[in-house]
């Protein structure tokens, strides 16, 4: 199911790690995909977020199976 967001944040004109985080696994509708690609083309900010938002993914896949599911972490 693909979800429409606003790309850019409210308060500045960055993506939101929501944004982020939708795009990554495929969630937002087409439209709000093109918005936040176009977007990162043009912005070094948003891609080091997506970047350590990548990262911090990558480190939490190292982690046990039993930590990953606990609902505290977040």
């Amino acid at each position: 199911m693909s979800q429409h967001h606003d790309p850019v944040h409210p308060d500045s004109d960055h993506l939101t790690a929501e944004v982020l985080a939708d795009l990554e696994l495929g969630l937002l509708d087409a439209d709000s995909r093109d918005h936040a690609e176009l977007h990162l083309v043009h912005c070094a900010s948003c891609r080091a977020l997506r970047g350590d938002m990548a990262a911090l993914t990558d480190a939490m896949a190292g982690l046990p199976e039993a930590l990953r599911e606990k609902d505290d972490l977040l």
